[in-house]
């Protein structure tokens, strides 16, 4: 099969990440084709998936060199950078191929459009578009409705691989105060209140996502009474976080990485220690980990030995795992929920 418009980026730099990842795609066409077919059926048209990815073994750790999912018909690739310093570098040739490859393949399996973007840990830009692409865009997830912006920042507004934690938020919120710490866009909230929660705050520094939360609630129809959006640093906030509690449901999802606020190894037991006591007793602490270096058992070994305010013991039980989602395979987030015993 010819590999289509790749021929653009031979030409540039072959070991560039945008290279590899049309490389991979032209071969794997017929792959792609049927998995995409596969998971419209399992998600519906206006569903939102991990389509593929490729990730390389560095020695240390696995590195993601790119993945592509599927977010109501739009392609969202990304492919990640080792040390370019110009991600736009020959962008009208990285477009030239991208396009002549969507044109080729994903229309044909029912797409619309597409974008590339290119991404460091700090940074993030699109280099090439195709077809339709939409300033901003509906998906749907069990019933429940997301508003993504694809060109927008560096991530599109709704993690995929956390679909099963949601699920679960919502099957177990009724009645319950919950806390969703690093919101984002408030996905978790939204579950929560349509699973018949008592009450939701959500905790993100970040304004913004804040108010694409309060979006995400008004294009579900949800009540926003029982809902507190509060602008704060979890990390600088917990005497706050403590006058609003103590919760049927703490949701702690923090990222790996995020600057100078927050780092997993470092970050991970402290916040624990001080929220996991602001559980009620016979509530819930769900703790996703989206970092596939750490153990299985980590999150576990986090809510060990912990205090209350007092100097009294609190325990912890293990509820479930959530596993990762099927279109993200073992690379997806995990999730442990702990009960409190006592």
């Amino acid at each position: 099969m010819k590999k289509a418009g790749y021929s653009y980026i031979i030409m540039i730099d072959k070991r560039h990440p945008a290279a590899v990842f049309l490389e991979d795609v032209c071969t794997d066409m017929q792959k792609l084709a049927a998995a995409c077919s596969r998971f419209v059926k399992a998600y519906g048209p206006s569903g939102a998936f991990r389509l593929a990815s490729r990730y390389e073994d560095t020695g240390k750790r696995e590195q993601p060199l790119w993945y592509a999912e599927v977010h109501a018909g739009l392609l969202f690739a990304v492919v990640y950078g080792r040390g370019q310093t110009d991600p736009c570098t020959d962008s009208a040739e990285w477009g030239s191929a991208f396009s002549d490859w969507f044109m080729k393949g994903p229309v044909s399996w029912g797409l619309k459009g597409g974008v590339l973007q290119y991404r460091t840990r700090k940074t993030a830009a699109l280099i090439a578009g195709a077809g339709d692409v939409p300033g901003e865009l509906t998906v749907c997830e069990d019933g429940l409705f997301y508003r993504l912006m694809p060109c927008r920042g560096m991530n599109p507004g709704l993690f995929l691989d956390s679909r099963n934690a949601r699920g679960f938020v919502r099957e177990n919120a009724a009645g319950r105060r919950v806390l969703n710490l690093f919101s984002y866009t408030c996905a978790f909230s939204v579950a929560a209140v349509a699973g018949g929660a008592a009450g939701v705050v959500n905790v993100d520094m970040k304004g913004p996502f804040l108010d694409w939360g309060r979006e995400n609630h008004r294009l579900n129809g949800l009540d926003p009474g029982g809902v507190r959006f509060e602008k704060l640093d979890v990390m600088k906030s917990f005497g706050r976080l403590e006058r609003h509690g103590p919760y049927g449901m703490i949701i702690c999802d923090p990222p790996s990485f995020q600057g100078e606020s927050f780092t997993r190894s470092k970050d991970a037991p402290r916040l624990l220690r001080r929220v996991a006591p602001m559980v009620e007793p016979g509530g819930l602490l769900l703790v996703l980990i989206n970092d596939a270096a750490a153990r299985p058992d980590y999150a576990w070994e986090l809510v060990q030995g912990l205090e209350n305010r007092e100097g009294e013991s609190i325990s912890f039980e293990t509820l479930a795992s959530i596993a990762p989602c099927p279109d993200f395979g073992k690379k997806g987030t995990r999730g442990s929920v702990f009960r409190r015993t006592g």
